[in-house]
């Protein structure tokens, strides 16, 4: 029996490929009619309004079909906030040095990024659902061995922790990125950072609450643990309702690895230029997290004060996340992007000073910064992530390549702090934020499709 040749293959394998693509676009979000424009960009081409254009969901819409999902958002992001501050005092406490700190946030990041490539292979697999399962078990894991006094098990735990963090919004951006349509992705998706944002504002503050408490550090190990269950509860009973809601059909679970690599080798050029960006961004967020404690600590403040102005600027990080998806979607990532670094290197400039004036006013200063940046590089990937199974995958990939800078970044910095000063790891941070500004305005393409903002407006004004 005659078997077909590689020119009959590769026709049937395009033909199955595009009939999967058709039935997944179909049942997840309405899209327009696009012609290349420059720069191998996409520019979306309709005739005045369509049906497909009213069909788009309303902001009201968006919240309430992703309550559920938003929920455990909450709670996975308040259960890491509440060691942002508490756990390098800790270690500092138990004769730790600025290094260690460094390495504990580095180990942070290996898990984060670690986690990103199983994530991509099990989504497709098991689902959004289990896989958030599966990193509420790793926040209670996390949590329960820092019962255990030694800095070896504390920054085991930052490495699960980590694991834990990256599987729940790896899931929670694939899920998201696949039911939104593209004018109102950076809305649901800063919405999403901003739930984060929320979490770390409340976390640090309660931490600091928590370890005054008669239980001291031990108290915040058990509010860990609470909100990890707390979390698995609600994604047990409610969201897999939700995501009946969301969509009626199930994505192929054979294809998704050849999908997201078909997208990466067409994006290249692209996805190399936006990594330049994420690069930047996550460098002065993570030089934001790891000098606040240890600055603090030079100007003389009180590790309950520390908490609370942490808290503050994760507050107006909150605060400013809508606004970071009205200008994404409305005039483009670029803008937001350079908005928020310009922020972040004034702010991590300013704290150089060390006086409770600076590090205040670099709070007030990063927090702005961060919140305009909310769902930024959740957006960008999910502009360039296929549709269809592929999504999870490609995503993947993208956070693998990004994420790399939460494992890089903080024991770099760390390093810097220890063998030069404080001072001057704070001022090279700010310096990246600049080259990163430069990077945007010449290197990064725009990946909003500019004349699919149209139909968003005539939907705001119905919101």
């Amino acid at each position: 029996m005659m078997t077909p040749g590689p020119d009959h293959r590769q026709v049937q394998n395009a033909s199955q490929k595009a009939e999967k693509d058709q039935e997944y676009t179909s049942s997840s979000e309405p899209e327009l009619s696009s012609s290349s424009g420059p720069d191998g960009l996409e520019a979306s081409s309709s005739s005045g309004p369509s049906d497909s254009d009213s069909a788009l969901p309303r902001s009201i819409d968006i919240l309430a079909r992703l309550a559920p999902l938003y929920l455990t958002c909450f709670l996975g992001r308040l259960t890491r906030a509440l060691a942002v501050v508490s756990i390098p005092l800790y270690v500092l406490d138990l004769g730790g040095s600025a290094a260690d700190v460094g390495i504990l946030a580095s180990l942070y990041g290996l898990g984060f990024m670690l986690a990103n490539i199983p994530g991509g292979i099990l989504l497709p697999l098991v689902g959004s659902k289990c896989c958030i399962l599966l990193s509420c078990t790793c926040y209670a894991l996390s949590a329960g061995i820092c019962f255990l006094p030694h800095i070896a098990v504390l920054m085991a735990s930052q490495f699960f922790l980590g694991l834990a963090n990256s599987l729940s919004v790896l899931s929670q951006q694939t899920y998201i990125g696949s039911h939104t349509p593209t004018v109102r992705r950076g809305f649901a998706l800063s919405m999403m950072g901003g739930l984060q944002r929320w979490g770390l504002m409340v976390g640090p503050s309660l931490g600091a609450f928590l370890q005054e408490s008669v239980l001291g550090i031990h108290a915040v190990f058990f509010a860990q643990v609470a909100c990890a269950g707390l979390a698995a509860l609600v994604t047990v009973s409610c969201l897999s309702r939700a995501e009946e809601e969301a969509t009626g059909k199930k994505s192929d679970k054979t294809s998704g690895i050849l999908d997201a690599k078909d997208a990466i080798k067409e994006n290249g050029g692209r996805l190399v230029r936006v990594l330049g960006l994420a690069f930047a961004v996550q460098c002065v967020r993570k030089g934001r997290e790891l000098f606040f404690s240890l600055s603090g600590r030079e100007s003389g403040i009180s590790d309950m004060f520390i908490g609370q102005i942490t808290a503050l600027s994760f507050g107006i990080d909150a605060l400013t996340s809508p606004l970071a998806g009205y200008l994404m979607d409305s005039y483009g990532r670029r803008i937001a992007g350079v908005a928020s670094l310009s922020l972040h290197s004034l702010g991590l400039s300013i704290l150089a000073l060390h006086s409770v004036a600076a590090v205040v006013a670099s709070a007030v200063l990063t927090g702005l910064g961060n919140g305009l940046g909310s769902g930024l590089l959740m957006t960008l990937g999910s502009d360039l992530a296929p549709a269809g199974p592929g999504r999870g995958a490609f995503l993947a990939v993208y956070r693998l390549l990004f994420n790399s800078m939460d494992f890089i970044t903080p024991g770099v910095l760390g390093a810097l702090t220890s063998f030069s000063s404080l001072q001057a790891a704070e001022l090279t941070t700010g310096a990246v934020g600049l080259l990163g500004i430069l990077w945007v305005l010449l290197c990064v393409p725009e990946t909003l499709k500019k004349q699919e903002a149209a139909p968003q407006s005539k939907e705001t004004q119905a919101v």
